[in-house]
């Protein structure tokens, strides 16, 4: 059996974070679980906030 995906709406979060996981090619949460964490700040438009925003997710 297969867990659900968590889509970005299902997540509270700001539209900027959204909008960034989706330019990346995440279309739900469960890829970013398998994505080094020190590759998020590579991602455009990233700043500092944003990121923090990510891992408290």
């Amino acid at each position: 059996m297969y867990a659900e995906k968590t889509d970005y709406d299902d997540i509270e979060m700001s539209s900027r974070l959204r909008n960034i996981l989706r330019r990346n090619g995440f279309e739900s949460l469960e890829g970013l679980r398998e994505y080094p964490k020190e590759h998020f700040i590579k991602f455009s438009n990233m700043g500092q906030a944003t990121l923090q925003e990510l891992y408290q997710i």
